[in-house]
């Protein structure tokens, strides 16, 4: 019964990511927002390292607000939900031109080394939230 209450849910939500096997062929997803932070020397925070370090892009800012606070905040949530939808976001625009090119993108390696946390993407609530 729960997994069909959940899949009313994916349904719901738009989430396209529901399995590894989603993840295999995904566009856009990527596990990152479920694993790490990037924090450049100026406070920011960003998704990762490939990503605009700006404050337009940025997450946060660690001169502002807790880490906690960042990984909680709604920016975060947003972008999580964004993963789930498998929708593009244009701050990871470096991966999606490397797999252009054929190259192996920073977004394709982390899923394939963290493919067995993939329950940490898909355990993620109706708003974004990780589950801790």
């Amino acid at each position: 019964m729960a997994s069909v209450k959940q899949s009313i849910i994916n349904s719901l939500q738009g989430r396209k990511i529901t399995s590894q096997e989603d993840v295999k062929n995904s566009q856009a997803f990527c596990m990152k927002p479920w694993l790490h932070l990037f924090v450049s020397h100026y406070g920011t925070v960003a998704p990762c390292c490939l990503t605009p370090w700006d404050e337009e892009g940025a997450l946060g800012n660690i001169n502002q607000q807790s880490v906690q606070e960042i990984w909680d905040g709604k920016l975060m949530h947003d972008f999580r939900k964004k993963m789930l939808r498998d929708e593009r976001d244009s701050r990871c625009s470096q991966c999606y031109e490397s797999e252009k090119m054929g190259l192996r993108s920073s977004r394709h390696m982390t899923n394939y080394l963290y493919a067995d946390k993939i329950n940490w993407a898909l355990d993620t609530d109706w708003n974004g939230q990780s589950k801790d």
